[in-house]
């Protein structure tokens, strides 16, 4: 079997294509469970922690793609775009989650998410990478981040009925 050069740009391109075939493996088996499920009937505080756990897991993986200056210039962006699409997807699966709970409950919770959401939306178009991104995410997403998962805390444990 031919062995890559550890220092090739094929090993880096290998590593993402790979890490973006997982990444759309679990989103089609997420929308496969959500649309063939026969009566989503609601959701947990818990279900909804998680979800904001593997954002931030994300979010942090994305900043510290920015912290090595040499590999920065040589390439990673393709790790870059899969991390901000699985950031979008937390957000998106965050909001069907929500969408469980009364209104009464959500209505500052989705215009968070909504805030969220638009600031990732630009994620597919080049110049969203650019060198002060991780400021951007420190000064935009944090904080919203925080209050967002604020109130998500104060959710009931379950919106069943």
């Amino acid at each position: 079997m031919a062995k890559l050069d550890p220092n090739s740009s094929a090993l880096s391109f290998a590593a993402a294509v790979t890490a973006m075939s997982l990444g759309t493996g679990k989103r089609l088996m997420r929308n496969y469970n959500y649309y063939t499920e026969s009566s989503p009937d609601g959701a947990t505080r818990s279900d909804c922690l998680d979800i904001c756990r593997q954002f931030r897991a994300n979010v942090f993986a994305l900043q510290n793609l920015y912290l090595d200056t040499e590999k920065h210039q040589h390439g990673n962006s393709s790790f870059k775009v899969m991390l901000a699409k699985q950031i979008q997807d937390n957000l998106e699966e965050l909001h069907r989650k929500v969408l469980f709970f009364d209104v009464d409950q959500i209505v500052q919770v989705v215009s968070l998410i909504d805030h969220l959401r638009a600031f990732w939306t630009p994620c597919t178009e080049p110049e969203f990478y650019h060198d002060q991104l991780p400021s951007l995410i420190d000064r935009h997403v944090c904080s919203t981040f925080s209050e967002l998962e604020h109130h998500l805390q104060n959710l009931p444990e379950s919106s069943y009925s």
